[in-house]
């Protein structure tokens, strides 16, 4: 990842990733809307804008749980959850402890286990 290695290989390859994810938005909002969100989010973290990124994360798992995908719920929260552990370590813990509900209703036991630990 860019934020471990600095490489801009991975910088490119996220750029790219958001451009097509804005297309497919302008497409169907209804699905792509969430993805496009954490997209962003995460890129701003690499960059160090932490505040667009902290809205970028809020933005995405509030669209997640308006369009029902509960996995991308739990994976918007679960990242969320890891970019603020060294902010605020209550909103951390918090969005960890949604994303392993999340991933228990959707079905996904063993990765909530993960979380846990």
């Amino acid at each position: 990842c860019f934020r471990e290695t600095q490489d801009h290989y991975w910088m490119d390859r996220g750029r790219n990733a958001i451009r097509e994810m804005e297309i497919w938005t302008k497409e169907c909002k209804w699905n792509f809307e969430n993805k496009l969100l954490l997209l962003s989010a995460e890129y701003h973290f690499s960059i160090g804008d932490y505040d667009k990124a902290t809205e970028g994360y809020h933005l995405s798992i509030t669209s997640a749980h308006a369009h029902r995908f509960m996995h991308e719920e739990a994976i918007a929260n679960e990242l969320a959850g890891y970019f603020q552990l060294e902010r605020r370590k209550d909103l951390s813990i918090r969005l960890m402890k949604q994303a392993i509900d999340c991933y228990q209703t959707w079905g996904a036991r063993e990765k909530a286990k993960t979380l846990q630990q």
